[in-house]
């Protein structure tokens, strides 16, 4: 069995589609292995500490990102081998997209974690296969980030799982992102906050007329900011704790509304 061991250096995050739910970012996936059919003596070769080798000359391990939303390999740059009389090291730049299941339960104070699976897709772990194994990752904090997102943590873990009756290694990335959610605080939630407390301040008006008219304009405004919020965000769900802020302000003015209406009626009821 071949002892692969992968490390992935985390260098920039390219997009966050959320209609779509792929997760695009920068990568160096560096990968090394042994290769006993590639050593030399270094005492026999003096000067030689190393070699560039045409990845057509040589088995090279089968690295693929397994939740990919893309092609992985047409992805990753096609560069030469490295190699010493111990290991072969191969160090490939690209950028990747994987599958992220998005969960809008808590939009907009939502977590989402973007997994990234990589494996080997023709060997598995049987005798002459490949056994892949977690090295060292590093993340370039000044270039890994989003205006949208902030980079909790990144977490990595090796499993091994059978697949198709084989078993395999595969190696485990998540990539845990927190929304910002001041933006939405600024134009959805706080917009409809005033509102509201506009409208129920407007019960203590002595006109009736007047009530009725400030609780219609505040359900009328309500329901101006949902619009454009909707059209700003375009393809979120109010599923979440927003839609529960939203639809409490809009059946606040709805019941100022209600009791206003009903006062003036019993007041005409009166007059007659």
């Amino acid at each position: 069995m071949i002892q692969v061991e992968m490390a992935l250096s985390f260098n920039s995050i390219e997009d966050i589609n959320e209609l779509e739910g792929t997760f695009t970012i920068g990568i160096f996936l560096d990968v090394t292995w042994q290769d006993q059919y590639i050593s030399w003596n270094v005492s026999e070769c003096p000067g030689v500490y190393f070699a560039y080798i045409p990845q057509a000359w040589v088995w090279i391990p089968d690295i693929t990102l397994y939740n990919a939303a893309t092609n992985f390999h047409n992805s990753m740059t096609n560069v030469p081998l490295f190699a010493n009389p111990n290991y072969m090291w191969q160090s490939r730049p690209g950028i990747i997209s994987s599958v992220c299941e998005m969960n809008f339960k808590d939009f907009p104070f939502d977590t989402q974690v973007c997994t990234l699976i990589f494996g080997s897709f023709m060997w598995d772990m049987g005798i002459g296969g490949l056994n892949l194994s977690v090295g060292e990752s590093t993340i370039n904090e000044d270039t890994f980030v989003s205006t949208s997102w902030k980079v909790v943590d990144i977490t990595t873990e090796r499993k091994v799982e059978l697949i198709w009756g084989y078993k395999y290694s595969l190696v485990y990335y998540d990539v845990y992102l927190q929304r910002y959610s001041v933006y939405y605080w600024s134009t959805a939630i706080l917009p409809n906050l005033a509102i509201t407390i506009v409208a129920l301040l407007a019960l203590w008006i002595a006109d009736i007329n007047s009530r009725l008219g400030v609780a219609i304009t505040a359900m009328l405004a309500i329901i101006a900011v949902m619009v454009s919020t909707v059209c700003i965000l375009q393809y979120i769900m109010f599923v979440g704790s927003i839609s529960y802020h939203i639809y409490c302000y809009f059946n606040s003015s709805v019941v100022c509304i209600i009791n206003d209406t009903s006062n003036q009626g019993n007041y005409m009821v009166g007059r007659v």
